[in-house]
């Protein structure tokens, strides 16, 4: 039976890896770029993420395709050699994870919180600016906002602070209120 991976403790790890070499060579903002852009890249390409996520693709041929990236992107050559350990590893597929990681570690070093904030539809710049500064007012740190949009939940804001989520969603409301009227009858 297959051992059960720990994600967040192996993006750790890695984030712990890479981090202290990337401070000591002042890549940090580098990396967090390249980071960003390679998983803005996967997202956008649902074919590159197939390649990069799949069992079946060689560690060969993601090796080649982490490198013609690399290059193509502009990527630092620190940013490319952990892909390159990561593709080593096998863990390619927790790319999104390590991502994340890295840049929590980032924002935890800045004095920074990251604040994955999730709305029906897409928040103005006003709204974002005011979200931000009411939960920077209320963490006593700088807010750094990761914006998803979830039409699902049908109004209002899911606030994702580390391991706490708060629930604002009309979705949530209208489900507290079921969940009443069934208790009632």
């Amino acid at each position: 039976m297959a051992k059960k991976v720990n994600i967040k403790e192996l993006a750790r790890r890695y984030t712990t890896a890479v981090f202290d070499l990337a401070k000591s060579t002042n890549s940090l903002n580098a990396i967090a770029k390249d980071l960003e852009k390679l998983e803005d890249l996967i997202k956008s390409e649902a074919s590159i993420q197939k390649f990069l996520t799949s069992p079946v693709v060689s560690e060969t041929e993601q090796t080649s395709v982490v490198r013609e990236i690399g290059k193509s992107q502009g990527f630092n050559s620190l940013t490319v050699n952990f892909l390159l350990i990561i593709v080593r590893n096998g863990r390619l597929q927790y790319l999104r994870e390590i991502a994340k990681a890295f840049r929590e570690r980032i924002a935890e070093e800045n004095g920074e919180i990251r604040v994955e904030v999730i709305s029906a539809q897409k928040l103005s710049p006003t709204q974002v600016k005011q979200v931000a500064e009411d939960l920077s007012v209320k963490t006593g740190k700088k807010v750094m906002l990761d914006e998803s949009v979830k039409p699902e939940i049908i109004g209002g804001l899911i606030i994702k602070i580390g391991s706490k989520m708060f629930d604002f969603s009309i979705k949530s409301r209208l489900n507290k209120l079921k969940n009443q009227l069934k208790n009632v009858s």
